[in-house]
């Protein structure tokens, strides 16, 4: 098989999983935070807002840096962003975890998502 199609492959999977997780996978998580926190479901609903200001402010940085540094390293250090994110987040017993851990993920998402797998492609 053409050495390409394992990138195309690859860069699916990281699609799906991160997607997946973090972009869509927060809506399955509201009615659990709220029960254990107490906290309103604006207060938690309010980082997929701040995720999508975040990751549409962050694509042009990410466009510039796939030009300047390797798109395996900007992909790596994405994955990195994101399970530390992920990791805080199993943590969080207060609001600002709770953002700062998803600000976390965000930034990450926005490297492995979005711009460099659609450019290496």
């Amino acid at each position: 098989m053409y050495y390409g199609w394992y990138i195309v492959i690859a860069a699916a999977l990281t699609n799906a999983v991160m997607g997946g997780l973090i972009v869509y996978g927060i809506t399955s998580m509201v009615n659990p935070i709220v029960a254990a926190f107490g906290w309103s479901y604006t207060l938690v609903s309010i980082v997929s807002v701040v995720r999508g200001i975040e990751s549409g402010a962050l694509n042009p940085v990410a466009g510039f840096l796939v030009d300047r540094i390797s798109a395996r390293k900007l992909m790596f250090t994405g994955t990195l962003l994101s399970s530390g994110g992920l990791l805080l987040l199993s943590q969080a017993n207060n609001l600002g975890m709770f953002y700062g851990a998803f600000f976390l993920m965000t930034m990450g998402t926005t490297v492995t998502l979005n711009v460099v797998p659609t450019t290496v492609i």
